[in-house]
């Protein structure tokens, strides 16, 4: 199989399990009232039949983006193209903005690192920043970059 193919068969099932995920995982959040409030006050009226809705997109994003990044992890074992290098290194980015986002909406630095998940997540992104070139075994690197899989868990 090409790494082309597989890199392909790697997005559609990621799209794949995260629609299936948010097609059962909405409904459920809605009935347990897992929902934005709408502020009518300051938008417009037709917000209001929003009420309640589970806000999920960044969620799901995330999900689709870890699974990517898994199955892209597991192909990389067996075949590293630069097509694959490229995509990680955009993944990279996705999660280098998601903890700055983090770190700017915390109210100061000792809250953002009492967090667990915080420290867990930076620590993978700076990981995600050192050189395979600078170990003699790449595959215990690897092994640290797998470790991406349990911000599911987060979530």
């Amino acid at each position: 199989m090409t790494s082309t193919l597989s890199l392909v068969i790697s997005l559609i099932i990621s799209f794949a399990v995260t629609a299936l995920l948010g097609y059962v995982l909405i409904p459920v959040l809605h009935n347990l009232k897992f929902g934005q409030n709408i502020l009518t006050d300051i938008g417009p009226n037709w917000h209001a039949k929003k009420q309640g809705t589970p806000t999920m997109g960044g969620i799901m994003f995330i999900i689709g983006i870890i699974l990517i990044n898994s199955i892209l992890i597991g192909i990389e074992t067996f075949n590293n193209t630069p097509l694959i290098n490229a995509i990680q290194k955009i993944i990279l980015g996705i999660f280098t903005i998601e903890i700055a986002l983090r770190f700017i909406a915390a109210k100061n630095i000792k809250s953002f690192l009492k967090d667990g998940w915080n420290l867990f997540d930076l620590s993978l992104v700076i990981i995600g920043y050192i050189p395979p070139s600078i170990f003699t075994n790449a595959s215990m690197l690897t092994a640290l970059r797998v470790l991406r899989v349990f911000r599911v868990l987060r979530l």
